[in-house]
């Protein structure tokens, strides 16, 4: 973790993203609970410059595909995704366009799912909080309270659970050890429980479900 401002406040007052703010008694509970989440949080300035970043987020600088850092400053895989990390950091400070989201997909190398970051204003003059997420990580939602939130047996939440880390249903036939008739079997299941009717409403079901908070202990 990157050392903290002497006050941190992130405001995000959006549907979908974190909001946490912090005087600076509560700056080590602050970095605790930003380390716990499944995506990279970063506060930059309009400079490119980090001024903190959480867990996620400094392993995907450490790997440098999408995303890194090179003497303190935040850059893409290329000078024209470095120009519109920087882009969106000056309208988040900016507060353009209002009301609305800036967001953009950072390529990585070959056959690899595109970086997601979202940039948002903070309430500390100079610095915007980006949010990063990557499709490829293997955060997704915990079995158990997939159970408990829709009634599915074990075996259907663990079909759940697969699917919405981006899982085929063939690749999880073969993870769990089943037929694919069980997986078409658990699928239909999973619908009628959820209320669904289509893979893809499903997936965001899930993902946005309160079951993503027992994934993150």
């Amino acid at each position: 973790m990157s050392a903290p401002p002497s006050s941190i406040d992130l405001t995000a007052a959006r549907p979908g993203l974190p909001e946490v703010r912090a005087t600076p008694p509560d700056a080590e509970s602050l970095l605790a609970v930003l380390d716990a989440l499944p995506l990279g949080v970063l506060l930059v300035d309009e400079s490119g410059r980090i001024a903190a970043c959480n867990r996620e987020a400094r392993r995907l600088l450490d790997a440098g595909d999408g995303l890194a850092e090179v003497r303190g400053h935040l850059v893409g895989r290329t000078c024209r995704h470095t120009a519109a990390l920087r882009e969106i950091v000056c309208q988040a400070l900016a507060g353009e366009p209002r009301g609305g989201h800036r967001s953009l997909s950072l390529g990585r190398g070959a056959c690899r799912r595109s970086l997601e970051v979202v940039a948002t204003g903070t309430r500390r003059a100079g610095l915007a909080v980006l949010y990063v997420i990557d499709p490829e990580g293997d955060t997704g939602p915990d079995a158990e309270a997939l159970r408990a939130l829709y009634g599915l047996t074990a075996a259907e939440a663990a079909f759940a659970a697969e699917l919405a880390r981006g899982r085929t249903l063939d690749q999880i036939a073969d993870g769990l050890g089943v037929s694919r008739h069980t997986v078409r079997g658990h699928l239909k299941a999973v619908f009628a429980k959820t209320g669904t009717h289509r893979q893809a409403e499903l997936v965001g079901l899930l993902l946005r479900s309160a079951a993503r908070i027992g994934s993150l202990g």
